[in-house]
């Protein structure tokens, strides 16, 4: 009887921790954009949107709901391990809760970035400044309910440099795994880290976009950019590759997308119109097919502002929603 009630108990205990995970579990968006349950959406396959601070004002909040993970590009590291946090308002980090409040959408603070970068060789290759950084940045992440931080350093310029930047994952994951935060990169295909620090990262964010010449982001570059970072030992599944909602000339003169449609309204299958290239909403689909047929982790958008509406024909975040919704009802 003793063993009966023993093993009842250890039951009931069993089923009421399942249980409260299964509570805990926030709904995703399913292939098609609408919430659901986990098993509804492609196994592992992550949409993630970085949002500029300077575009905040203008996201259309029903593309919130269309992706995974909604990244803000706002702070900057200092070199004595401070945070600038000036593009992180109190004002923009409320406007942030109230476009994510109600979704699935994970968020995540992006940390430099082209000229915010400045900051990173003298902090990282400095041990009391790195600590110091990594201890702010994750009381600021927790203090301002983001899920994590994603680290864009353009780019370590030597060897020590690039070192640095090994240590600096690694402090950050080590801090990070302990408060229950992410760690994701941006990077380009040519950046190398050691095991390690690939090992600490959750996510990499592979900007394969902006390549020389007349067309800067073509699906035949997307296949080698994924290529060169397997290649240094990134595994597939922790990348997510990289598309561009804006078009560039090769001076590096640039409009959005939404600018792109409608000053030359281009056919859904076309890559370029007068002097700029772009991704089309077609050769977009066929991205999200080759980071399918390459068993990466998603995609990453730079960046949300720069669509149409998605409700709109023609926005490129509903042909990604489109085409993952095909892939799914095979």
């Amino acid at each position: 009887m003793k063993v009966a009630v023993i093993r009842l108990t250890m039951f009931l205990a069993i089923f009421s921790i399942a249980a409260t995970c299964i509570a805990r579990e926030p709904p995703v968006a399913t292939a098609s954009g609408e919430p659901g349950a986990p098993a509804a959406r492609m196994a592992h396959f992550r949409v993630t949107g970085y949002l500029p601070d300077y575009e905040l004002g203008r996201l259309d909040p029903a593309a919130v709901a269309l992706v995974d993970e909604l990244i803000y590009f706002s702070i900057e590291p200092r070199a004595d391990g401070r945070l600038d946090t000036s593009r992180a308002s109190p004002q923009a980090l409320a406007r942030l809760q109230k476009l994510t409040a109600g979704q699935p959408t994970r968020l995540m603070l992006s940390v430099g970035g082209g000229d915010r970068s400045g900051g990173f060789a003298a902090m990282a290759t400095h041990a009391a400044a790195r600590a110091d950084f990594v201890k702010a940045l994750s009381k600021f992440c927790l203090a301002n309910h983001f899920a994590g931080a994603d680290f864009d350093w353009e780019f370590p310029a030597n060897k020590a440099e690039k070192s640095a930047y090994d240590q600096l994952l690694l402090d950050t994951k080590a801090t990070f795994a302990a408060d229950g935060l992410a760690l994701s990169v941006a990077v380009i295909p040519s950046q190398q880290f050691s095991r390690e620090a690939i090992g600490a990262v959750d996510q990499f964010h592979l900007m394969s976009y902006d390549h020389g010449g007349p067309e800067h982001a073509t699906l035949q570059q997307a296949r080698g950019d994924i290529r060169a970072l397997t290649a240094r030992g990134v595994p597939p599944e922790k990348i997510l590759l990289g598309v561009p909602f804006y078009g560039r000339t090769r001076r590096g003169q640039a409009l959005s997308w939404a600018q792109i449609v409608a000053r030359f309204h281009p056919a859904a299958a076309a890559d370029s119109a007068d002097i700029y290239s772009f991704n089309g909403p077609e050769t977009i689909a066929k991205k999200v097919r080759l980071a399918q047929e390459e068993k990466l982790g998603g995609l990453m958008i730079w960046e949300l502002g720069q669509d149409l509406a998605p409700t709109q024909p023609g926005s490129l975040l509903g042909a990604i929603r489109g085409a993952l919704k095909q892939l799914s009802s095979r």
